[in-house]
């Protein structure tokens, strides 16, 4: 499933990595209804059906709108996690460097 948000913010990411040196991690990020994404280790981004793959880092949203949160600095991570708008699972550092891309991404 790919909503004008998702899609949007998947060009955001591939235009924040591109003619980077490759990424080298690769990191799911759901967010629940608004659909999930990968980030492949070669800096390659795109929709996928679903969480349930392999990834160094799985970062878990309340949709699209706690990213913009976070890229506005309007909420801190700490802050969303309280609220129950953001888990991981795997390397905590890897959701840090996705959301610092696309902060850095214009």
């Amino acid at each position: 499933m790919s909503t004008p948000a998702l899609s949007a913010l998947i060009v955001k990411a591939a235009t924040a990595l591109k003619d980077k040196p490759a990424w080298g991690k690769t990191l799911c990020v759901d967010f629940g209804s608004d659909g999930v994404i990968y980030v492949y280790d070669n800096n390659q981004v795109a929709a996928i059906p679903d969480a349930n793959v392999s990834a160094d880092c799985t970062l878990i949203l309340n949709g699209i709108s706690t990213l913009e949160d976070l890229e506005s600095k309007k909420e801190t991570p700490t802050q969303e996690w309280w609220a129950g708008n953001l888990t991981w699972r795997g390397d905590r550092s890897i959701a840090e460097q996705f959301v610092a891309l696309i902060q850095g991404a214009k």
